[in-house]
């Protein structure tokens, strides 16, 4: 492994081992030779990966059994995460429940390299990994820190295109803007903040690093740039 992603993987992981221990099963991190990679577990599915994750954190001291220790009041949800405010007030805390992970999912390398990318673009939006709970669905959840931002209002379309064309992207007609190596899509004005200071945060764009393919149902493709659909 290099050091640019050896770092990056301290910082998403707060400089907890444990953590990278929960998951070191279910993702590629250290390129392991066939041998080692023989001994890993196989994974038939979500499920089975899922299940293994929440055996793995419970052994190692990463299982959250109460969430409402760390956190206050719920201030948003949708299909991906439940998102709460801290108990210091200084962070989001976002219940990720994988949803987009497809069932066949035999591994996380793609969840965590999104984590990854968009730490890489958003670093004052960076994500940190605290540990693994289930919601109110009961369902395997990974528990995410992001720097709280205090809004002066959400950004318009029209912002974020600027923004992004200026910085050299691309869009398709399937929203998802391109610069030759990252994609970004799910930037609706309810995802980006603009703070008081004029500065843009994409709190819960979906970013993906180009370079790493996610699964055989899960790829990531390379998009034609076209435009924004309306």
């Amino acid at each position: 492994m290099n050091n640019d992603k050896q770092q990056q993987l301290e910082r998403l992981f707060g400089g907890n081992p444990n953590l990278k221990a929960t998951l070191e099963q279910a993702c590629d991190f250290d390129g392991k030779d066939q041998e080692s990679a023989e001994a890993q577990p196989v994974f038939r599915d979500k499920q089975s990966l899922l299940g293994h994750v929440v055996q793995r954190a419970q052994s190692l001291g990463t299982w959250i059994e109460r969430i409402e220790d760390y956190v206050k009041e719920m201030i948003g949800n949708g299909q991906e995460n439940d998102v709460f405010i801290s108990i210091d007030d200084v962070s989001a805390i976002k219940l990720n429940n994988f949803a987009l992970l497809p069932d066949s999912a035999t591994s996380l390398n793609g969840f965590i390299h999104r984590l990854l990318a968009h730490n890489k673009l958003f670093p004052e939006d960076a994500y940190t990994i605290l540990g693994f709970a289930f919601n109110s669905e009961n369902e395997p959840c990974v528990v995410l820190r992001q720097p709280f931002i205090e809004p002066l209002r959400y950004a318009t379309d029209a912002e974020i295109d600027d923004f992004l064309e200026s910085h050299g992207y691309t869009v398709d007609m399937d929203d998802i803007w391109f610069d030759g190596r990252y994609e970004i899509s799910d930037v609706k004005s309810s995802n980006v903040l603009v703070d008081l200071d004029g500065n843009y945060h994409f709190i819960d764009a979906v970013v993906n690093d180009v370079r790493y393919q996610i699964d055989k149902m899960n790829k990531i493709s390379i998009k034609h740039p076209g435009k924004r659909s309306t």
